[in-house]
């Protein structure tokens, strides 16, 4: 197996980072130096179940149609099995990356501030450069009255 570059791996990403850390893929990632760039978009721990809507037309001379919901991911979870989930994973992250790698975590204000306190304990205070947040506009119509800020 020739050094590989810019791969994406798809897959249960526990199972996945476990096989690169521990596989016959490690020697290749080693003599890369290490990953140079990791960006993970996981779980946002918004306490819901993620679903989508599938709908179904009938073959039959009726030109009616039939909606179904599918699962697509769980995101709702008890007590510190969050954390437990990232740290984990971002443990194993650490191995891969470079000394000189970047790390990207996209999350959300629900566990923002969790994430990282556990990206300085895992990388060193020191290690981390910034947080990118996404521009919002002035808000308009019910929610300039409101108590919220705008989307």
């Amino acid at each position: 197996m020739g050094v590989w570059t810019n791969k994406l791996i798809w897959g249960d990403n526990s199972l996945i980072l476990s096989s690169l850390v521990n596989g016959p893929m490690r020697t290749e990632i080693n003599k890369a130096g290490g990953l140079k760039l990791v960006y993970i978009d996981p779980p946002f721990d918004s306490n819901v179940d993620y679903k989508k809507k599938i709908q179904i037309k009938n073959s039959e001379i009726r030109n009616d149609s039939s909606v179904f919901e599918e699962k697509q991911y769980k995101d709702i979870w008890t007590n510190d099995e969050y954390l437990q989930f990232m740290f984990e994973r971002i443990i194993l992250l650490r191995e891969l990356l470079s000394d000189s790698g970047s790390i990207y975590v996209h999350v959300d204000y629900r566990v923002n501030s969790y994430l990282r306190l556990m990206l300085d304990e895992i990388f060193g205070r020191s290690n981390y450069l910034n947080e990118i947040t996404w521009k919002r506009h002035a808000p308009t119509g019910a929610k300039a009255i409101s108590n919220q800020y705008a989307r």
